[in-house]
């Protein structure tokens, strides 16, 4: 079965009382079909169905939305640890499935944001966390010795545990090497 395409907008995330809530409209090969609400209180996620202008957006809301279970119906199961090293699988359903994309979703929306710094800055840390040092200008622009001598600085100061990394691709390409 041919892969959804599915777009997050207007995501808001807040502060509930056992975690992070967020609320956000769920659009399915480019119509809008669900608003996602999960309050943060530990429970299910909520799925709420758009209701459409006309019969016919309705039906193509109707449509997607069983394009949709479908697709996730035939997903191979999630697969966990609990931690005792037994694997344990659970079946998709569309609250795993759309919290899963979410997180897809914000950690390409994060990426992007590194990859943008990464023209202009030294970046350093994980993919849940990072700093940088910003030259305000392409790194082609600043002199390499100073490029490897901040890079090295960041990666003494920062990056001794493993835990955190250089995020630069672009500073082999610029003569910076570790």
């Amino acid at each position: 079965m041919k892969k959804l395409k599915i777009q997050f907008k207007n995501i808001k995330y807040f502060e509930g009382m056992e975690g992070t809530g967020v609320n956000a409209d769920i659009h399915i090969n480019g119509v809008k079909c669900l608003f996602m609400r999960d309050s943060g209180d530990g429970g299910e996620t909520d799925f709420d169905i758009y209701k459409g202008k006309d019969t016919i957006q309705n039906e193509t809301i109707v449509f997607n939305l069983k394009l949709a279970d479908e697709y996730i119906d035939q997903l191979t199961p999630h697969s966990y640890n609990i931690g005792n090293g037994e694997k344990h699988y659970l079946k998709y359903d569309r609250s795993l499935y759309f919290n899963e994309m979410l997180e897809v979703h914000e950690e390409e929306k994060q990426q992007k944001k590194i990859d943008k710094l990464c023209k202009t800055s030294i970046v350093f840390g994980n993919k849940h966390a990072y700093g940088y040092v910003n030259f305000k200008r392409p790194l082609e622009n600043v002199d390499v010795n100073i490029l490897k001598l901040r890079a090295q600085e960041l990666r003494n100061k920062y990056c001794t545990t493993g835990e955190m990394s250089i995020l630069n691709k672009n500073l082999t390409i610029l003569g910076v090497t570790f």
